[in-house]
């Protein structure tokens, strides 16, 4: 819940609105916590909070892209 708390958190801080699902499991969770972009986006595991501003920066550079 703290990963998903600090993506919207920081979303609503660079102004990008996207919907943040929160999922107990993808499929993949021996190693989660995980993150992904969807549609057909990266996969992050074992992802902590610390990672939610380097997850984000590669998400807008690709949105900028």
């Amino acid at each position: 819940m703290a990963i998903a708390d600090a993506l919207e958190a920081e979303l609503q801080s660079r102004n990008i609105v996207v919907e943040v699902d929160r999922i107990h499991c993808l499929g993949l969770c021996a190693k989660g916590p995980n993150v992904r972009f969807f549609p057909g986006g990266d996969w992050f595991n074992e992802v902590t909070v610390e990672n939610v501003t380097e997850i984000l920066d590669r998400f807008e550079a690709e949105l900028n892209s």
